[in-house]
């Protein structure tokens, strides 16, 4: 005898059918092996499809919960993974993929491999007490096809690493972080074995760094004035990164050889508009359009050592 399995959809009716048949609903399909497709009848991969109306501004999966007995019962998405079978399954073992959210597009052929994902791996064989895991943040850089890993949760203290050595920055020219607040300051590589050593200033660069001395002066910023005021706006010490790049250039000096002196610059960036929902509620908020544009820099670093040669230099003098 045939099994059945009843399925209520949200108008009350019932629908009964076999195993290993398929079920065609009033918007979707459930299938011989039990795939279920909403809003198409036809499944692109997968064992449960959602496809929105082209129509739709957005569309999607919502988990929705309402209590106000507890703060712990809200909507969730949950990865269950096992070793073994469903009916005995075994535990987890180093390096299992835990769980994905994958991004797919389509390329103007197929729907390519996922170019964006957040991957949960496990870092050890688990047991009951003991279930180690890091979380990664893959995506596609422009004009490639193949996703790298951008930034990595590791297992140890929830350190925040990136996906490769020494290749990716926090923030870019265009769009900076704000304050960064530490415990302690940044360690710069200064291992002699990966180092070609020069040597000393040269008299060129001890002179340039005695008129960069002069330079150094209180300032504030134009944008914190517009927000606070002249008067509310913070003093700040400093100096201007184009009179460096005089000073050294009047010295017969490149400033763009320099570490100490930087300039980058970037194209246009498009805005993206606001988004909302089916009933007019907004979802993300327009972000602006970035005009094309270019900004000078100082390594304080640098510079503090650049002249700190320079003192020891007059030291010496004084001391002949």
């Amino acid at each position: 005898m045939a099994s059945y399995l009843p399925l209520i959809c949200a108008s009350g009716t019932i629908h009964e059918w076999p195993s290993g048949d398929s079920l065609s609903l009033p918007n979707g399909i459930i299938d011989a092996s039990g795939n279920i497709g909403l809003g198409t009848s036809s499944l692109i991969s997968g064992n449960f499809n959602i496809v929105g109306a082209a129509v739709s501004p957005m569309f999607g999966l919502y988990v929705f919960n309402a209590s106000d007995t507890t703060i712990n019962r809200s909507g969730q998405v949950n990865f269950y993974r096992a070793n073994g079978t469903q009916a005995s399954p075994t535990a987890i073992k180093n390096n299992d993929r835990l769980g994905i959210f994958g991004f797919n597009g389509h390329n103007g052929s197929v729907f390519g491999n996922q170019t964006a994902a957040v991957i949960a791996t496990a870092t050890e064989n688990w047991t009951a007490s003991a279930n180690g895991s890091a979380m990664a943040f893959g995506i596609t850089r422009s004009g490639t096809a193949t996703r790298i890993t951008a930034l990595q949760l590791d297992t140890v203290a929830g350190n925040w690493l990136p996906g490769s050595d020494n290749a990716q920055n926090v923030g870019s020219a265009s769009l900076r972080m704000g304050t960064v607040y530490a415990g302690t300051g940044s360690i710069n590589t200064s291992d002699e074995t990966e180092k070609q050593w020069r040597g000393p200033l040269s008299d060129d660069e001890i002179a340039a760094g005695k008129e960069i001395f002069s330079e150094i002066g209180a300032f504030q910023f134009l944008d914190a004035i517009a927000r606070k005021g002249e008067e509310a706006a913070r003093l700040h010490i400093g100096l201007r990164a184009q009179r460096v790049g005089e000073i050294l250039a009047s010295r017969n000096l490149d400033p763009s050889r320099y570490g100490l002196y930087c300039y980058d610059d970037w194209e246009a960036i498009p805005g993206i508009p606001a988004q909302y929902d089916d009933a007019g509620e907004l979802l993300s908020t327009e972000v602006p359009e970035r005009p094309a544009g270019g900004r000078y820099g100082i390594r304080p670093d640098e510079l503090a050592y650049f002249l700190l040669a320079v003192i020891d230099r007059r030291l010496a003098a004084l001391e002949a």
